[in-house]
């Protein structure tokens, strides 16, 4: 885990918005995607283009620094737990990347409306 942290931290980029349910227009603040329906999306995306890069938010045990781990989502998948893989799940810091994305857009888009 620590090497492709180290051969993947310097890239900068996102969890692919793609990857989960769509935010809906704004003034919807009370919308969020289930834990199931972004799974689903990461499933899907993983099925489409195993190679497709993603990064997520990271903080190395002992630092509050975060930094941005990235690599494909081939990568990703084949560090989920076992218990992930028997229950066909996408890596739980995936999704947790991706609910706070959603969480920041909603946050940004009840400013702009404002």
């Amino acid at each position: 885990m620590l090497a492709l942290i180290a051969a993947l931290a310097l890239q900068a980029a996102a969890v692919d918005p793609a990857a989960a349910p769509a935010l809906p227009p704004s003034g919807s603040a009370a919308w969020t995607a289930s834990d199931e329906e972004i799974n689903r999306g990461l499933l899907q995306a993983f099925e489409r283009d195993p190679n497709r890069r993603v990064c997520a938010t990271y903080t190395p045990t002992g630092t509050v620094n975060p930094r941005s781990v990235c690599g494909t989502l081939n990568q990703w998948f084949r560090q989920r737990t076992s218990a992930e893989v028997r229950s066909r799940r996408a890596p739980h810091y995936l999704i947790e990347e991706v609910k706070e994305q959603r969480a920041r857009a909603r946050a940004q888009a009840s400013t702009s409306a404002n």
